[in-house]
């Protein structure tokens, strides 16, 4: 686990997940996703968003993201954007058990829409 590397990077005793303290694991978190992901280069908000990005995905996968992003042109990031913006619509929408018979088909829209609109999947 994380954890375990973690101590032993630090050539500190093993110990039981179920032990960690706040403070290591704040450590944790600053050193394994914080730092790796850059997040000190980012004003608040993003550098939040990136931070939940890099702990959820990975900070390599955050970074490569972002790298991508740097990439595209101001049209392209605001379609990126409102696509975001359509994914969570849609996300809310068909949480709702009256729509559940129509998810497949708007996620399947989206999912044309995002590749005709040229973005990498």
């Amino acid at each position: 686990t994380l954890f375990k590397i973690w101590l032993k990077n630090k050539k500190l005793p093993d110990q039981d997940i179920k032990t960690i303290t706040i403070k290591q694991a704040q450590q944790i978190y600053y050193e394994e996703f914080w730092k790796r992901a850059n997040c000190d280069n980012y004003n608040f908000p993003l550098n939040l968003v990136i931070f939940d990005a890099a702990v959820h995905s990975g900070p390599s996968r955050i970074k490569s993201f972002l790298q991508y992003l740097q990439s595209l042109n101001t049209d392209q990031k605001i379609a990126l954007d409102i696509l975001m913006l359509r994914f969570i619509q849609l996300k809310v929408l068909s949480d709702k058990p009256s729509q559940q018979k129509f998810k497949n088909g708007w996620y399947n829209r989206l999912h044309k829409l995002f590749k005709a609109a040229g973005f990498n999947e």
